[in-house]
């Protein structure tokens, strides 16, 4: 085929991929908003799960990495018994064809079994051979994922748009994490940086847990479609879960070990293990524990005071203990900490009041916004649930910080896949434990972040975002109205965004 017949028969199947996903989601919405005025909270989500998991891919990932949180979809999972973590519906490839069009030479190096032995939403993982003796997997990246991608995330922020109003039995706010999702999700099929990931967290794990096994990647072998790796043995979390037997004394033990891990990751190694859910850890022997799949970690230098803070609010949140502005507090220091550090430097410049409590009391009241939540604040979402009471649509226009999310992405996966295991006592021990371990340990062994910020660039930073404020709440402006007359008259000329 050539070049413009082949291009042009991938523009009809792009437009028809988009009709037939547009004309399914129209359906879902339509299904979802009659079900969701009836009242049936569980029916809702039962059809949204159903839907996530046969079209998967990013609606899969979906399901997994945002929804998972939610009673009803753990009710979903328990019922249907379906495995996707490691068993999503597998796509037809050709592996050892991909493998020698992407190795060339180099292909002769590897036999490839080509039976599919795990697979995931974007990739399908393979036994092999390297070199006639070192037992390898391959982790091939399904070919529909980087043509459909794209369209499925504008897709799915699209109708998720449409979809927010009317499912009202559905009290996540779908919008707003479908678009932090997508900017996740996309730098999880960049393979080279995966491969480049996995060899940096191998190389600094050994050197903090001797008890934690990374496999070897193959860099050299590695490219953008394919990844190859030592094969580990022992169980996945997964095969676990769906395991008829119950857990006995050393696996729970083995699993409160695996959260404190996962939690202390970014303190002991400097590096966040962004999807720790239960197709990505093993056990192996006893004691040992390991890791697979690095497209999620966060390379970028961890902020030890945001994510110690974060991690000692969300064990408040547990306890049911955080009120509103506490929470929303630590909801502008994890999710904006570029508008939060100019807050401060501004408050204390200008003599102003803490701006993040009044938002809570004019959202609240001053008294609901100062004592606990009570049926929101004991759950994994507690942060979320209360910044979407206080901070409904996004009524304070946050944009959130990438890199930060992965603190709170990383912290709510573990303990999600804690609750799957009904081990919520575990879960709250190792919690506890250890934020009050980093809370010692961080004061001594990191120094606390310098502010980069100058006044008049904190001023401004407040200025623009005021503005947007009261564009979205008029309602607001008599309350807010000296602390915008203080910033105008001290702050220059200012181009509103």
């Amino acid at each position: 085929m050539s070049k413009h017949n082949s291009s042009a028969w991938t523009r009809r199947k792009k437009l028809s991929y988009i009709l037939k996903r547009a004309i399914s989601l129209s359906r879902l919405l339509l299904t979802l908003s009659l079900t969701s005025h009836t009242q049936k909270r569980q029916k809702t989500y039962d059809k949204l799960c159903d839907f996530m998991f046969n079209a998967g891919g990013v609606y899969t990932k979906f399901l997994q990495g945002v929804l998972l949180a939610v009673p009803e979809v753990q009710s979903w999972v328990e019922r249907s018994h379906v495995d996707f973590f490691e068993n999503v519906p597998t796509e037809t490839l050709d592996a050892e064809r991909i493998v020698a069009e992407e190795l060339g030479g180099n292909s002769e190096r590897i036999t490839i079994n080509s039976t599919v032995i795990a697979s995931g939403t974007f990739a399908q993982v393979y036994y092999g051979v390297l070199d006639s003796f070192q037992p390898i997997i391959v982790k091939v990246q399904r070919q529909s994922i980087l043509t459909s991608i794209q369209t499925d995330m504008w897709l799915l922020k699209f109708f998720a748009r449409l979809a927010q109003p009317l499912i009202t039995n559905i009290d996540v706010d779908i919008s707003t994490i479908s678009s932090d999702f997508s900017r996740i999700t996309l730098a999880e099929v960049d393979y080279i940086r995966e491969a480049r990931m996995a060899e940096l967290m191998r190389q600094r794990i050994s050197k903090h847990h001797n008890n934690v096994i990374i496999p070897k990647t193959y860099v050299d072998l590695s490219t953008s479609k394919i990844i190859v790796q030592d094969r580990l043995g022992g169980i996945s979390l997964a095969e676990l879960l769906y395991r008829k037997t119950p857990l006995n004394r050393a696996e729970t033990r083995t699993l409160h070990n695996v959260m404190r891990l996962i939690l202390s990751l970014p303190f002991t190694v400097g590096l966040v293990y962004a999807d720790p859910h239960p197709g990505n850890i093993r056990i192996i022997g006893s004691t040992n524990i390991a890791l697979v799949d690095f497209g999620a970690i966060d390379e970028a230098k961890v902020d030890i005071e945001i994510y110690r803070k974060l991690l000692r609010a969300v064990v408040r949140a547990m306890d049911g203990q955080m009120t509103p502005v506490e929470a929303l507090d630590v909801y502008f220091a994890t999710y904006a900490p570029r508008l939060y550090s100019a807050l401060e430097i501004t408050r204390q410049a200008l003599g102003l009041p803490p701006i993040i409590p009044l938002f809570a009391e004019l959202s609240l009241g001053v008294k609901a916004s100062t004592e606990p939540q009570p049926n929101l604040s004991n759950n994994v979402f507690a942060l979320s649930n209360i910044n979407r009471l206080v901070n409904p649509n996004n009524r304070f226009a946050l944009k959130s910080s990438l890199q930060n999310q992965s603190y709170a992405r990383a912290i709510h996966t573990i303990i999600q896949t804690m609750l799957l295991f009904k081990l919520d006592s575990e879960m709250l021990e190792a919690l506890r434990s250890i934020s009050k371990w980093m809370d010692q340990q961080s004061y001594l062994a990191t120094a606390k972040t310098k502010n980069t910020l100058s006044t008049t660039e904190a001023k401004e930073i407040v200025f623009e975002w005021l503005e947007k404020v009261l564009m979205r709440n008029p309602f607001m402006a008599s309350d807010l109205r000296q602390i915008y007359i203080t910033l105008r008259r001290t702050t220059p000329e200012t181009t509103t965004l």
